[in-house]
């Protein structure tokens, strides 16, 4: 496995038609340090990154469609013992998560949509491969890959 550093810029969410949600900025100034991990086998990002994409992903539902059989934010997510699942009625709803990485003038845009980091779908829930965890660092694992084999 190979493990690389990079400078990277703030996420940004988009919707299914790619227009950029807005959203309150998380940090401002200069890029931070993430990971590209070819070992990591999902995206680590902040809790406040995957509340964002929670809170996206509610919000676009509630607005785009006709019937909702979730009536509660903290239902999108299903109880699991292996990281985090999500309820298959969310799925066209959440967002792409857009990095810019690298420094200028060398940075590219990346863009992972959900069928790179869901998967696994059983009964009513698919596993999320994004993890929150508050380590300071984001980690670009395999959903990054697969987004750009």
């Amino acid at each position: 496995y190979g493990v690389i550093a990079v400078p990277q810029r703030p996420l940004k969410l988009f919707d299914s038609s790619g227009k950029q949600v807005k959203t309150r900025r998380l940090w401002w100034g200069k890029a931070k340090p993430a990971l590209v991990d070819t070992g990591a086998m999902s995206l680590i990002i902040s809790n406040k990154e995957f509340g964002k994409v929670i809170d996206t992903t509610w919000e676009t539902m509630r607005k785009q469609a006709e019937f909702v059989e979730i009536t509660d934010k903290q239902k999108l997510l299903c109880a699991s013992r292996s990281g985090h699942m999500v309820r298959k009625e969310a799925l066209p709803y959440l967002p792409t998560l857009g990095y810019k990485i690298g420094s200028p003038p060398n940075t590219i845009d990346i863009r992972i949509e959900p069928k790179h980091y869901i998967h696994s779908c059983e009964a009513p829930c698919c596993q999320m491969d994004v993890d929150p965890v508050d380590s300071g660092i984001t980690t670009l694992g395999q959903p990054l890959f697969r987004a750009y084999d």
